[in-house]
């Protein structure tokens, strides 16, 4: 015997050698079945007659799940949990004939149930002498179960009065006691109770679907009692019946009115020809029966004979009954179309026929007599005006009223004069007429976990409410309305019918994958999540063909990688063996962001997920100019700015921000020793400012090998630095731009060195210098002034003795003449 050993990796298939031999078989195959949590389970595997390499895989791959375990081809868990449940597929090959074999077992699982309903006795109360019969019957419903488990199977054990035992399995049942079931609500319909099965008894029963010998739950047994007593709150009243004969006239139609008290409501009324049962009003689980072409059921429950003389001798029955399932004695009523005799002279009365018809129909009034006259037809007593609406038919003189709606509802009356048998005869008619809006469902469908949930609303009141699931039998359903955990597509069929007899159907298929797309403006993602009515293993989204992700939903997706327009997603769930896959379509808008780059403040770039080319771009409430990327924005501030950009029918909004920056260094273009006895520096320099980075102040720094250094703050650009200032030292300046958003780098330092030129005279001495000068300049006017006095009074005392002498001298030769003479 040849032994091979293989080293097997963690999370790999694990294989085993069996003896060699010469071919495959298996002596021991694993078998799927239903397992409680946290219960320990051991499924064998074991080949023989080859060299067989025997392995297990879960779910066709070689992962095997948390807490399993193989032992020399036998796999064990030695607790349960719901991660365990799937497809165990025990492998043996042959490598050396090539041969390989398989077989695969389901686990799944379930937590301990119990029923939650039980169903109680049940009293059936037959019909003496009749055939009319009402199925009825038991309910009972389970616990909740794990939505992730394989669902239960709900049957019913029967126990007849004579013994015999039946069992009712849902999936395959029939005959008189049928077991239908809907989740993990389960029914026992009779039909046709019997007083033969009085005392027979019935239980729930839920068993394993893969396993039917593995029981899950028991309910209380129920007894069925059968008696021929009718309950007396069951029993119909009439409230209109007809006569006991009715006689017909020539050309006119004929209403055998039957009606029943509001009281019994829920009592339904049929009509019988020769022990012939039909009705359209008559619903047998939901379906109408049909109704012969000679008849028509009119103000729901009056029949309307067209042609009697055609059924003179027929015999017709009026039968009041209870259609809830509780059945009761049948009342009767009956008339026979006779001849009249022949002594008998045609009257007519007026009669009153109640109609309840459904709005949007065609109303037909007939007056039942032949005649050229035109009859006069009422509405609440006012005369009806023709047209459009309302039409009387020649010949019978019937009122034609079209599309019917509540508001029409009211008394018609119609009469006319006709001459029979050379008689004048007043044929009258009157109709009290309800109009109800047509019965309509509307149903939606959610999943809710891994549970699929439909939910239907009806827009008047509903008698009773009947589904179907995948073409099975009916049974009555309430909503919110649970379905099957299930990877199948699911069809149901809904049917209901309101008090007035009107039925309405709708058939849904439930989305067994729910995915929707969502567009987030904020993220600029496209938010896809999804829902299963199953537990999927694996994900996969796509898109035109191209796998997008195989991880679990919700994806997010940038809408800058599409286009903007409409597109569609392919979303498949699988369990391994089986899924399904979904469309979901999203509308992705225009979009663009827009950014500025850290080293380039003053341009701005945009992209987009539609085209750019050509686009006109309009920034905050400026004007609208052709786009040019990168845009320029040196002339905007710092701060939020919006840009719109539109392409044709496309245009979107973004916003970007211009941050502000530290100013730039100035530049120090004057430096020079101001003639002030050489002792101050004029020092001015030029900003380099921008919007993005505007000034607010400058710090000036002064360094010097004579005093110590000191930084100035200033709000101008330029500054005489006179304090410490000393002959022989050398001065220098930087200068850097201060802002709200932060200090500049310092300006390139200028140096100054101040000439030397000897001691300095204090400014006091030239003060003093100054004042002596002063002081000489006053003394020398001063003496200036005196001097000018003195002489102005030494000539003025010259010329008067000039004058003086001039006098005495003419004087003199006046003397002297005279003395001559």
């Amino acid at each position: 015997m040849a032994l091979a050993l293989r080293c097997v990796l963690p999370g790999t298939l694990l294989m085993l050698v069996a003896p060699i031999g010469a071919f495959l078989t298996f002596t021991a195959n694993p078998q799927s079945r239903e397992v409680p949590l946290n219960s320990s389970v051991v499924l064998s595997c074991e080949a023989a007659d080859g060299a067989a390499i025997v392995g297990w895989l879960f779910n066709d791959t070689s992962d095997l799940p948390a807490g399993a375990d193989v032992v020399s081809g036998v796999l064990r868990i030695a607790a349960f949990q719901p991660s365990n449940a799937g497809v165990y597929r025990c492998i043996a090959s042959n490598n050396t004939i090539d041969r390989q074999v398989s077989h695969q077992a389901k686990l799944s699982y379930f937590a301990q149930r119990a029923f939650t309903v039980q169903p109680a006795d049940f009293t059936s109360y037959v019909l003496r002498a009749s055939t009319v019969r009402a199925p009825a019957g038991f309910d009972c419903v389970l616990a909740s179960y794990q939505p992730n488990g394989v669902r239960p199977v709900v049957g019913w054990e029967i126990v007849q009065s004579d013994g015999t035992r039946e069992f009712h399995d849902p999936r395959q049942s029939g005959g008189r006691f049928v077991a239908l079931q809907l989740d993990h609500h389960g029914y026992l319909q009779i039909v046709d109770p019997q007083t033969a099965d009085n005392g027979t008894r019935v239980r729930c029963v839920a068993t394993s679907s893969l396993n039917p010998s593995e029981m899950a739950a028991l309910s209380d047994w129920a007894s069925i009692l059968v008696s021929e007593l009718p309950r007396p709150d069951s029993l119909p009243v009439f409230s209109t019946q007809p006569p006991p004969t009715v006689y017909p006239v020539p050309g006119m139609d004929m209403v055998l009115p039957c009606s029943k008290t509001t009281s019994n409501s829920s009592l339904s009324i049929i009509w019988r020809e020769s022990n012939a049962t039909w009705s359209n009003n008559f619903f047998f689980w939901g379906f109408p029966l049909p109704l012969p072409p000679d008849y028509s059921i009119v103000g729901y429950s009056n029949l309307q004979v067209f042609s009697p003389q055609a059924h003179i001798g027929t015999t017709f029955a009026c039968v009041a009954y209870n259609a809830e399932g509780l059945q009761s004695t049948a009342i009767t009523s009956t008339v026979i179309i006779a001849s009249p005799p022949p002594s008998t002279t045609p009257t007519y009365e007026d009669h009153l026929y109640t109609y309840v018809v459904q709005s949007g129909t065609t109303l037909s009034l007939p007056l039942g007599v032949a005649t050229n006259s035109t009859a006069r037809w009422l509405w609440n007593a006012q005369l009806v005006s023709l047209g459009s609406k309302y039409s009387i038919s020649p010949g019978d003189q019937r009122l034609v009223i079209r599309d019917v709606q509540p508001g029409d509802s009211g008394v018609y009356q119609g009469g006319v004069q006709v001459t029979q048998g050379g008689q004048d005869i007043d044929v009258l008619a009157t109709y009290e007429i309800t109009v109800y809006s047509a019965l309509n469902i509307s149903c939606e469908d959610h999943i809710n976990g891994t549970q699929l949930v439909v939910s239907c609303s009806f827009n008047v009141p509903v008698k009773t409410v009947q589904c179907s699931l995948n073409q099975g039998p009916f049974y009555v359903c309430s909503f919110p309305l649970l379905l099957p955990t299930t990877t199948s597509v699911l069809s149901l069929t809904i049917t209901a019918a309101d008090v007035h007899g009107s039925v309405a159907t709708v058939t849904l298929t439930p989305a067994i994958l729910d995915c929707d797309g969502v567009v987030s403006t904020s993220s600029h993602v496209i938010l896809i999540s999804c829902q299963a009515a199953f537990v999927p293993l694996r994900y996969t989204i796509s898109r035109n063909g191209t796998i997008l992700g195989n991880g679990f939903p919700p994806y997010n997706l940038s809408i800058l990688t599409l286009d903007a327009g409409v597109h569609t997603f392919l979303v498949t769930a699988t369990t391994g063996l089986t899924g399904a896959s979904t469309l979901v379509t999203v509308t992705v808008p225009a979009y663009h962001q827009c950014h500025t780059p850290s080293d380039l403040m003053s341009s701005v770039s945009c992209s987009s997920n539609f085209p750019l080319l050509g686009a006109q771009c309009t920034i905050d409430v400026g004007p609208t100019t052709p786009c040019t990327f990168p845009l320029n924005t040196s002339t905007l501030a710092p701060g939020t700015h919006s840009i719109t950009i539109s392409s044709g029918i496309l245009s979107s909004t973004a916003s970007f921000i211009l941050q502000g920056l530290p100013p730039l260094a100035p530049h120090i273009d004057q430096l020079h020793v101001l003639d002030k006895g050489r002792a101050a520096i004029y020092v001015h320099w030029t900003a380099n400012t921008t919007l993005l980075r505007p000034v607010s102040s400058y710090d000036l720094q002064v360094t010097s090998t004579s005093a110590p250094n000191q930084t100035l703050t200033l709000t101008n650009t330029s500054y005489t630095l006179t304090m410490g200032v000393a002959q022989g030292h050398t001065y220098a300046f930087q200068v850097r731009a201060v802002n709200a958003y932060g200090s500049g780098n310092y300006s390139d330092p200028r140096t100054l060195t101040v000439p030397n030129n000897g001691s300095p005279i204090p400014w006091w001495v030239w003060l003093i210098v100054a004042l002596l000068l002063l002081l000489a300049l006053l003394l020398c006017c001063v003496f200036c002034c005196c001097l000018a006095l003195c002489c102005f009074k030494k000539g003025k005392q010259q010329a008067y003795n000039v004058k003086e002498r001039e006098e005495d001298h003419r004087k003199d030769v006046e003397a002297e003449y005279q003395t001559t003479v």
